[in-house]
């Protein structure tokens, strides 16, 4: 009986012993199973990272190309910006250039045409008139310049005078032919003469006025003004139409080169007062007195 025991004894230790050996292999089967479980965890998420480093590396290379894409286009703007400025500056130069050739083209011309031109022949001398000094000035076309003079004609032109005729006519005309001829001032002396003595109130001798436009229409309102009367600066500035031209009015007066002819000395201030004359304040007052006595 004990041995029964004993035999059944050891094969229960037996199969506990196998129980324990096939529990053990299970425990070691089971760690073994996490082990490659928790291994191809460990592969699957790095897998996933080498997947996602994969995915990066082409973003990455896109966002690096990005930058450099903008390089590129930045240098090609500035390499158009520059081109554009530098054909504008082509241009510029080429327009300046085009500019100064017209210039020089101009230039040559008017020398051409003052070339072309030929030289006014200008007849002038000192002439004393019923104890008046005049010193005048013609051309071909007629009496151009006439002056009160205050040196006595045999002693010669007054230098001041002089120059102030020279001046006029560098800005009148073209290189003047200058010539003392007293027999070509003749007909406008004997129609002075006659004004001076009273028996002339018009005068018919032809005349060579130069200036400006403006000074022109001055001085035509100036012949209208009738022998004998006046007007104010206001007046002629109304006759123009040019009520707020009082001012250049009197400087276009005062710009008139043929005293007397082209009665300047007829003008005065609105209150009758005499007002500047550029033969002098003197003769202006006895050229009124002279018309006055005539009427």
């Amino acid at each position: 009986m004990q041995t029964m025991r004993v035999g059944s004894e050891e094969q229960t230790e037996q199969g506990v012993s196998e129980v324990q050996t096939m529990g053990g292999k299970s425990e070691i089967q089971t760690e073994q199973a996490k082990s490659e479980a928790q291994t191809e965890q460990i592969q699957t998420k790095q897998g996933k990272s080498e997947m996602q480093t994969k995915r990066a590396k082409p973003e990455m290379q896109t966002k690096q190309a990005k930058p450099e894409m903008q390089t590129e286009q930045a240098k090609s703007e500035m390499q158009t910006e520059q081109a554009k400025s530098e054909m504008q500056t082509k241009q510029a130069k080429s327009e300046m250039q085009t500019e100064q050739v017209k210039s020089e083209m101009q230039t040559k011309q008017a020398k051409s045409e003052m070339q072309t031109v030929p030289a006014k022949s200008v007849y002038w001398g000192v002439v004393r008139i019923l104890e008046n000094n005049f010193l005048m000035a013609a051309t071909d076309e007629g009496l151009c310049y006439l002056q009160f003079h205050e040196a006595d004609p045999a002693a010669g032109v007054d230098e001041g005078a002089w120059l102030e005729l020279a001046k006029w006519a560098r800005a009148q005309l073209p290189e003047p032919n200058w010539g003392e001829d007293a027999e070509k001032l003749q007909p406008y002396i004997l129609q002075l003469e006659e004004y001076l003595k009273g028996v002339r109130t018009t005068f018919t001798l032809p005349l060579d006025l130069r200036g400006t436009t403006f000074q022109q229409s001055v001085w035509r309102v100036l012949h209208e003004i009738p022998h004998g009367e006046t007007f104010s600066y206001s007046q002629v500035a109304q006759e123009l139409d040019k009520i707020s031209a009082v001012r250049a009015v009197g400087t276009a007066i005062g710009a008139n080169p043929v005293l007397i002819v082209v009665p300047c000395h007829r003008v005065v201030g609105k209150d009758g007062s005499l007002t500047g004359y550029r033969g002098g304040l003197r003769n202006k007052e006895k050229l009124l007195r002279l018309e006055r006595a005539g009427m």
